[in-house]
C-alpha cells in the first residue's frame, strides 16, 4: 500500500519541530538565550502543524484502507473469474486465488490482507470477503453466468 502524501508531510513537519528544539537547546548551551527564546514560537507552530496534519492523516487513512480493501476484492474477483473460465466452476480456495493472481498474492503477503471464499446463496455461487483490518471489509457475491 502506498504511503499517503499527507502522512509524509506530517512526518517532515514533526522532524522540523525536533530540529528546531535541538537548535534551541544548542543555542542555550552556547549562551544565546535571546536567540533560543525566539525559536520557541517556531517550535510551537511546527508542533501544532504536525499534530493537525497527523489528525488529518488518521481521518484520511480509513478511507485509504477501505479503498485498498476494495482493490483487493477486485483482484480476488478477477482470479475467481479466471478460475471459472478455466474449469467451469469457482475455486472456493484462497490459496488457489493467490496462485492465479500474483497481485493478490502480493496484497496478502505485504499488506496482510485477509481473503475468505465462502459458498454463495445460489447453486455454484461464491461470496468473496476481503479485509485489511477492523472496519475495512469489502464483500462481493459471484454467480456463474446463465446460459
Amino acid at each position: 500500500m502506498a504511503f499517503s502524501s499527507l502522512a509524509t508531510i506530517a512526518i517532515a513537519v514533526g522532524c522540523l519541530a525536533v530540529a528546531v528544539a535541538v537548535a534551541a537547546g544548542v543555542l542555550l548551551i552556547f549562551g544565546r538565550r535571546r536567540l533560543a527564546e525566539r525559536a520557541l514560537p517556531a517550535l510551537l507552530v511546527a508542533v501544532a502543524a504536525a499534530i493537525l496534519l497527523s489528525f488529518a492523516t488518521v481521518a484520511e487513512s480509513e478511507n485509504d484502507l477501505q479503498h485498498q480493501a476494495r482493490l483487493t476484492l477486485a483482484q480476488a474477483s478477477a482470479a475467481e473469474r479466471t478460475e471459472f473460465a478455466r474449469t467451469g466452476r469457482f475455486s472456493r480456495s484462497a490459496f488457489r486465488l493467490e496462485r492465479l493472481n500474483r497481485g493478490l498474492a502480493t496484497e496478502i503477503k505485504v499488506d496482510g490482507a485477509t481473503v475468505l471464499v465462502l459458498r454463495g446463496p445460489a447453486r455454484g455461487s461464491v461470496i468473496l470477503r476481503t479485509s485489511l483490518g477492523p472496519g475495512t471489509r469489502a464483500q462481493a457475491t459471484l454467480y456463474p453466468p446463465t446460459p
